[in-house]
């Protein structure tokens, strides 16, 4: 009996997994981002304010520097909830019900932020145009985060909305780019690397981190990297670039 009680437990665990990876996305995203990383991409942008400065002798007004800085700005983002991943192992029956009840009420606080927005929702898009992101964290709460563009009537009408779930919300630093904002430019990105012969396994969008993940096949990863320059000259938002296979059906 007490075989199948732990056999039980661990599909019900799976379960839960399977839910919080369905509603908030990435609950196994890595959370540190690459300090090398960062570092190239501060260049990039130093060395795309310097390409693009008007060829003009007259001096640039501080509007148009701002507009300027905003455009070839890439930001590394770093969320709150920085950790990998949750450790359900060895949990007694007690714990597990209590992850279970926390993300129970975590996936509510998102379905009903679903319904809230239904009338928000842009021609072809799943999300507002001023929502961030959203994702399960390790402390079983749903992290919501707007975009800076978000209006006041927008986070008025989301917290409303999910004021029953206070206790199982925690909302987010402001995002520096729209969820669909990223998603948008995903196929513009796998169509240019696709034309230029990388072989690109999967593009999204990290909620977490507020940036563009890719994936192309190990051989073509360093020609990649080495591209990157270009590519986020073309695309200045932040992205990174992993390991990753075609998906093959069993």
């Amino acid at each position: 009996m007490e075989g199948k009680s732990n056999s039980m437990k661990k599909t019900v665990i799976t379960l839960i997994v399977c839910a919080a990876l369905v509603v908030g996305g990435f609950f196994g995203a890595k959370a540190v981002i690459n300090r090398e990383r960062a570092a190239h991409a501060e260049d990039i942008q130093a060395k795309s304010v310097q390409t693009e400065a008007p060829q003009t002798e007259a001096p640039q007004t501080d509007a148009s520097h701002s507009q300027q800085s905003e455009k070839t700005e890439i930001i590394w983002y770093h969320p709150s909830d920085e950790n990998d991943s949750l450790d359900l192992s060895n949990l007694s029956d007690a714990e597990a019900d209590a992850v279970m009840n926390a993300q129970t009420d975590a996936i509510k606080a998102a379905e009903a932020f679903d319904r809230a927005v239904e009338n928000e929702l842009p021609k072809g898009m799943h999300y507002p145009d001023w929502f961030g992101g959203s994702w399960i964290g390790k402390d079983n709460k749903l992290h919501l985060a707007f975009a800076r563009c978000a209006s006041e009537a927008a986070r008025e009408l989301t917290e409303k909305a999910l004021s029953a779930y206070s206790h199982t919300v925690f909302y987010e630093q402001d995002m520096p780019y729209s969820y669909n904002e990223l998603e948008s430019r995903c196929g513009e990105i796998f169509d240019h690397l696709r034309e230029k012969g990388f072989k690109v396994t999967g593009i999204n969008v990290d909620e977490r981190f507020n940036r563009i993940e890719l994936s192309v096949l190990p051989e073509d990863l360093e020609a990649v990297e080495a591209y990157r320059a270009e590519l986020e000259a073309l695309f200045p938002y932040p992205m990174v670039i992993e390991e990753g296979y075609y998906f093959q059906a069993q």
